[in-house]
């Protein structure tokens, strides 16, 4: 659903209509809901492929890409920011595809991972969200007030970029070090 719902969230919510970009919102919601519950059910279900799995990477990079070209062609995030949250999803998974050990090497990070995961989607998606407030027929806040809240939520994923780098190198350095030791050892990765 995110591979389809990506392109369609991105075209409804820079339309200079409106509604169009109202009607964008169920599309955000779908792209972050369905980040949480897919790799839930297939646990619980033990539908779990190494095949679903990469395509749950891709879909999630899909997602999170959508949200920021959004947010950046509509002038709601800094280039700079936007550029740096998509080159950390484009290292992820060059780093991902680059260690074959990645998933044995990274149980340490899962938990890292998925608030990474949670503070995106807190920030990007908040700045999304305070977007949304001025195409409202009536205003939902007055603009100053919108305007200092947009402020904080740029802060904030400023601050949550920063911390998914260094988090980022952390993985990778663990990646090397973790394919080194196995390569020595005789271990195929």
């Amino acid at each position: 659903m995110r591979l389809v719902g990506a392109p369609v969230f991105i075209f409804l919510f820079v339309s200079p209509v409106a509604a169009e970009r109202i009607a964008s919102l169920p599309f955000l919601l779908l792209l972050f809901l369905t980040d949480i519950l897919d790799g839930l059910f297939a646990r619980r279900w033990m539908v779990a492929t190494n095949f679903g799995y990469i395509l749950d990477g891709v879909a999630d990079r899909s997602a999170h890409i959508a949200v920021v070209v959004a947010l950046v062609y509509r002038h709601d995030l800094s280039p700079i920011l936007g550029f740096l949250l998509v080159f950390r999803e484009i290292v992820l998974y060059a780093a991902r595809s680059l260690f074959g050990s990645w998933w044995a090497s990274n149980a340490g990070f899962r938990l890292h991972v998925r608030v990474t995961a949670v503070l995106f989607k807190m920030t990007a998606g908040g700045i999304a969200v305070v977007s949304y407030m001025q195409d409202l027929p009536t205003p939902f806040i007055a603009p100053e007030t919108r305007a200092s809240a947009q402020s904080v939520f740029c802060m904030a994923t400023w601050l949550f970029a920063i911390w998914s780098y260094v988090l980022l190198a952390l993985q990778i350095r663990r990646y090397a070090i973790y394919d080194d030791t196995s390569d020595r050892r005789g271990i195929a990765p």
